[in-house]
């Protein structure tokens, strides 16, 4: 079977730059054989639809209908054209599908009517998922059809996983507010799941299906610690400049007479004393996965996180010229107070929510 509709696309897009050159008179041929065919091959295969009793199957028709009027849409503006080595004008035979094609769509919209109905009354997850597919369908081809908008709301709300998240500490510390704000602050994860909504409040008047456990079991805080090192600098740098003489003390010059300059290299050097401040905490826990219809643990998964402070700064004895600019630098840096075990912790909380929320992308709920 021939690949028609690329056929007619090719033609076209050749046909609305081009007619008269001998590429656009095959091109003319080309579309009028292919749209030919295709007409003939896709109201064949609509009388076949039709005579096979299948509901479902307006789907197709509906779509076939069209497909079949949005090319006769596209040649239109085309015609008409002349085919110069035949001396003739070529014909296209157009059907008017527009009672074909509001029949169809009357029958299609009462199919999605009844089949998002019908699975709307099984009450189950998935079967609403398809519900909502076919009346977000609906009410693209007639908006607003019956009590179409209330059933897309129900089926949206019955094909929903409702899950509640919730926190538990076996760590001996106190978890700061401001991680547990962060970590459960899943309007932010992006996780672009439509079906799944999570809530960190629990509604009473909602029957959740699965329940998320972030359980911390340990928070690792390294000491403070402070390391100096000493940096022996030497370098040797220009000092100025002199006349350059010979062995016997006589000023060398240039073809023109004029003395020559030459720099005075000096060595210098000096002591850099660097500093390290350095505080880390190892971050421990799982992630659980609770079926609470079921009232079972699902699967657990995981979750550890680092994060370690650092602060680098310097001071220095000895001939400043001696210093890069990275050493510079360094220069200007102070000592600082190292940070509390609470907001190490804090500053812990996005580098959580980055793996907690790869977990979630990874293992789906369902």
């Amino acid at each position: 079977m021939g690949n028609y509709e690329q056929a007619i696309d090719i033609a076209i897009n050749h046909l609305q730059r081009d007619q008269t050159r001998s590429r656009g008179q095959e091109q003319i041929l080309i579309l009028q054989e292919a749209f030919t065919k295709l007409t003939v091959r896709d109201k064949k295969r609509i009388r076949f639809l039709e005579r096979e009793k299948n509901d479902a199957n307006i789907i197709e028709i509906y779509n076939t209908y069209q497909k079949l009027d949005r090319i006769q849409n596209r040649i239109q503006p085309l015609l008409p054209l002349y085919h110069q080595g035949l001396a003739t004008k070529v014909e296209f035979n157009f059907t008017d599908y527009s009672s074909a094609i509001l029949e169809a769509q009357d029958e299609l919209v009462e199919f999605y009517y009844q089949e998002a109905n019908m699975l709307l009354n099984s009450r189950e997850k998935f079967s609403a998922r398809q519900a909502f597919d076919d009346l977000q369908e609906l009410q693209s081809i007639r908006p607003n059809y019956k009590n179409t908008v209330k059933l897309i709301d129900e089926a949206y709300f019955l094909g929903t996983d409702f899950v509640i998240v919730s926190i538990e500490n076996q760590t001996g510390f106190v978890i700061p507010q401001q991680l547990q704000d962060v970590i459960t602050d899943f309007n932010t994860y992006g996780l672009n799941d439509k079906w799944t909504q999570y809530h960190t409040n629990l509604e009473t008047d909602l029957d959740y299906d699965f329940g998320l456990l972030i359980d911390f079991t340990n928070f690792n805080f390294s000491p403070d610690q402070l390391r100096e090192r000493e940096i022996q600098l030497q370098d040797e740098i220009v000092d100025g400049w002199k006349y350059k003489t010979d062995a016997r003390g006589n000023y060398i010059k240039d073809d023109e007479g004029n003395r020559i300059k030459e720099d005075i290299y000096v060595e210098v050097e000096g002591v850099l004393i660097k500093s390290v401040q350095r505080k880390a905490v190892m971050v421990e826990a799982r992630v659980i996965y609770q079926d609470l219809k079921a009232n079972q643990q699902i699967n657990s998964f995981p979750l550890a996180s680092e994060f370690i402070f650092e602060n680098v700064f310097a001071s220095f004895q000895g001939d400043a010229r001696v210093l890069n600019d990275e050493e510079r630098q360094l220069l200007q840096n102070r000592a600082v107070p190292f940070p509390s075990n609470e907001r190490m912790l804090i500053d812990a909380s996005e580098e959580i929510k980055v793996n907690l929320k790869s977990i979630l992308n990874r293992n789906k709920l369902r």
